[in-house]
């Protein structure tokens, strides 16, 4: 029977038993929440409410809570919150194919924006939200497994009503029609078979069976209810070489792949997927440390110079890297720009004299002439140069400067080699306006967050620093391999993924919390984090240009005590001191800093093996935590924990 809204009550089923985790208190209030939703047209939205309204509730929630205690359901609930999940489903969501599915449904009466939002909610994907808690339920012990619990579901659900139902529908609604029309139409079934053909899809489905999660009784359970075909698999289309060479090479290449046997070659490359070295080299060509190797290994003039004699030699390369970027979950490949050669010229003299020559080229006596024609005959022209000369767009321009990520990509680009001196003077002299200027020190400057009062006496401090001095010691450092590695591995994959789960630790929302109420805006104090270390989209790690000015290095430890060296503090003593007596605000977050409270937040903080694994693996990769430790001990004042080697095993 092709009925469609019985996935619609599974799926409101199992959000209810995840709101029972939530609030034991609202597990059916979540139910009320799914049902006001609308997913769809209104005349389709009333046809599922309809549907909905057969559904016992109750009954489908004890099966789905009984099962919640089953091995096999219970790794793939906590798979399904799993950031490895997630980072499929994002795969997944980049896919053209499945953009094609989202838009077909969009067709077909669902509001598909909302549908994915929700789902998103539903498993954490927005915001962070910790790993899910599953409590022990003792109700009943019918279990077995994933395909039972479906068998379950479908015998509860009340088939003869949504027969009956549905044949209504197929007579009275014509947006009902028009969707199950849709949905077992030629075309539907051919984008369902184009994302079944997708490399990525087929690397996120060999990754969920891979981790336990059986697919076939949800499949079964999708064809049963919406009367529709999934496409079997061949597990040969996985390792199936694809054609990318002209028509004559193709059919010599197709002849030579017909006398090889594929279920040989499979079942031996099968035979291997469990073994330690094979796996570790998987894993390591899906991580982003892989696909930055690969990135550089492209952008290499020798690497491109194969590509071009391959291409020359009859085979369509573009075609084959890109094949090779999704099927390590990279982004679509970009062929490097070919830029001729270029011999009727030489009067070469780099980016200004470049823009010299352009703007010696440009007639801006007609420019001007024709400047003056539009100020007094265009009101769009008007209007424009107000704005661009407003103190509204200076202000936003001004905004844009003083953002870290930009400095951080202009930085980039000066270390790169470009000089952007000539191109600011070639924009403001034609556009009109005022680029600021960049203060080096903007990119070391502590940004102020907290409150009011407690700002104006972390700004008295930052006034007694000589920022061009420490500047200069740690650009120093940039060149300490020490340093380097510390640097790289902030901005790296791993490290990023470190910080999600302290930050999802109750513990470090304790701390968080505490901060909050001493006067801190942690929030913007960790979204900055975020930014600066490129956590938000991910950026490329950073690259350090060589910096030749100094060579005192000595690593983490030599760069924190030349720091210290180079503070004031016998004047923050003097201002810590009258800060004491004077300022109700930073008494009180002194107090808190000190005091017993805070102390047992960080000692439960270092006792969470979340974060004893996190500080291993930060030293595994080689960062030296000792002297970060000392340095945010004698500026603090405080103590933070010292974690026993043996409490990792």
């Amino acid at each position: 029977m092709k009925l469609l809204l019985v996935l619609f009550t599974t799926l409101v089923a199992f959000a209810t038993a995840n709101s029972h985790y939530q609030s034991p208190n609202s597990r059916f209030h979540y139910v009320a929440m799914l049902q006001a939703k609308n997913f769809a047209s209104d005349e389709l939205s009333r046809d599922i409410h309809d549907f909905m309204n057969l559904v016992d509730e109750n009954k489908i929630m004890n099966i789905v809570m009984s099962y919640l205690e089953d091995d096999e359901v219970q790794r793939a609930i906590e798979y399904m919150y799993s950031e490895a999940f997630h980072d499929l489903v994002r795969k997944v969501e980049a896919m053209p194919e499945y953009q094609n599915l989202v838009r077909y449904m969009e067709d077909s009466g669902l509001d598909m924006k909302k549908v994915i939002s929700k789902i998103h909610k539903l498993f954490g994907m927005e915001d962070y939200v910790p790993p899910m808690e599953f409590s022990s339920m003792n109700t009943l012990s019918n279990l077995g497994g994933l395909k039972a619990l479906f068998n379950a579901v479908e015998a509860a659900l009340p088939l003869d009503k949504f027969t009956a139902m549905y044949n209504e529908k197929m007579h009275t609604s014509p947006a009902f029609q028009n969707f199950m029309q849709r949905l077992h139409s030629n075309e539907f079934q051919r984008i369902v078979n184009t994302v079944y053909q997708s490399p990525i899809f087929l690397e996120m489905r060999q990754k969920v069976i891979n981790d336990g999660v059986d697919l076939v009784p949800i499949r079964d359970f999708i064809e049963k209810v919406l009367g529709i075909h999934l496409p079997r698999v061949d597990s040969r289309a996985m390792l199936r070489a694809e054609i990318f060479a002209s028509d004559e090479l193709s059919r010599d290449i197709h002849d030579f792949m017909n006398l090889v046997d594929e279920n040989k070659i499979m079942n031996i490359v099968m035979s291997y997927l469990e073994d330690d070295e094979v796996q570790r080299a998987i894993e390591y060509m899906y991580s982003e440390a892989f696909h930055d190797l690969v990135r550089k290994v492209e952008a290499m003039p020798e690497y491109q110079n194969l590509v071009r004699y391959m291409e020359d030699s009859g085979l369509d390369m573009k075609k084959v890297i890109s094949k090779i970027h999704k099927l390590f979950g990279m982004e679509d490949y970009v062929p490097p720009m070919e830029f001729s050669s270029m011999n009727t010229l030489s009067n070469l003299g780099g980016l200004k004299a470049l823009f010299n020559a352009v703007e010696a080229a440009l007639p801006l006596d007609k420019f001007t002439a024709m400047y003056n024609e539009k100020m007094h005959s265009s009101p769009a022209f008007q209007n424009f140069m107000q704005r661009l000369h407003s103190n509204e767009f200076q202000r936003i321009v001004n905004t844009v400067y003083q953002s870290p990520i930009f400095l951080e990509m202009r930085q980039k680009v000066i270390n790169d080699g470009v000089d952007l001196v000539p191109i600011r003077d070639f924009i403001e002299k034609v556009l009109g306006i005022h680029l600021p200027r960049v203060d080096s020190r903007a990119m070391l400057r502590a940004e102020i967050f907290a409150s009011d009062e407690l700002s104006r006496d972390i700004h008295d401090f930052m006034n007694l620093v000589d920022e061009n001095k420490i500047m200069n010691i740690v650009m120093s450092y940039l060149e300490d391999d020490e340093v380097q590695r510390a640097i790289e591995y902030m901005y790296s994959e791993a490290f990023h993924d470190l910080v999600r789960k302290v930050e999802a630790m109750p513990e470090y929302q304790n701390l968080v919390r505490y901060m909050e109420d001493s006067g801190l805006d942690m929030k913007k104090v960790i979204s900055k984090i975020h930014k600066l270390f490129g956590m938000e989209d991910y950026v490329p790690p950073m690259e350090f240009s060589s910096m030749n000015t100094l060579s005192n290095l000595g690593g983490l430890k030599a760069l924190f005590n030349a720091v210290e060296a180079a503070l004031p503090l016998d004047k923050f003593t003097a201002m810590y001191n009258e800060k004491m007596h004077t300022s109700p605000a930073f008494q009180n977050f002194m107090q808190r800093l000190h005091s017993n409270e805070f102390q047992r937040i960080v000692n439960t903080v270092y006792q969470s093996p979340i974060f004893l694994e996190m500080r291993q693996k930060v030293i595994n990769d080689g960062v030296d935590l000792v002297p970060i430790r000392d340095f945010i001990e004698k500026v603090l004042g405080i103590h933070l924990p010292r974690v026993d080697s043996r409490a990792m095993l």
